[in-house]
């Protein structure tokens, strides 16, 4: 038995496949040309915040189903399940619960797991494939643009104004200390 982080992926037009041994997956995310790559995700804030903050990759280009879902659908469920339904792209399967407070996975189990995960990845693509052409450029930059601001959160500050109010901040300290 192992425990293994498992990624699912597709690429362009191929199938979805999955890497569940931590070499492979290594090589895969050390290898891939990350540069190049519009990634797209159900809940991309999440995938690309472990991407990111775990393994320092950020792709080109960032596409999450699950904001042009919330867009295209404001009255509706935007869980992958129900946006695949809407779209007719395919049925999300269940067998994750089987594996609820499992920590280690025999192969075969992976096997199980990592299918769930491509059947994932292919519904994502096909709810994107769908939903895309709703979609301006610009909204697709926006979305983009939101999910990199979480995922490389990045804090910029005048510092002419933050030092200004510091040293007045200590005058003032000063004076009430002299007051005392």
């Amino acid at each position: 038995a192992r425990t293994a982080p498992l990624a699912g992926n597709t690429i362009g037009t191929d199938r979805a496949f999955y890497l569940y041994k931590r070499d492979d997956l290594l090589h895969f995310l050390r290898t891939h040309p990350w540069h190049q790559t519009y990634a797209i995700a159900h809940h991309a804030q999440f995938d690309m915040a472990i991407l990111s903050w775990r393994c320092g990759i950020v792709p080109a280009f960032i596409g999450d189903t699950l904001s042009m879902g919330r867009a295209t659908f404001p009255n509706e469920s935007v869980s992958l399940a129900r946006l695949a339904k809407l779209l007719g792209v395919g049925e999300k399967g269940i067998e994750l619960a089987n594996f609820q407070g499992k920590w280690s996975l025999t192969d075969a189990e992976q096997q199980v797991l990592g299918s769930y995960c491509c059947n994932d990845v292919e519904l994502t693509s096909g709810i994107f494939d769908a939903l895309k052409g709703h979609f301006p450029i610009d909204e697709l930059k926006l979305i983009d643009w939101t999910v990199k601001a979480f995922a490389e959160p990045v804090l910029t500050v005048d510092r002419a104004p933050l030092i200004q109010a510091y040293k007045a901040e200590r005058r003032r300290k000063r004076a009430l200390l002299k007051q005392c």
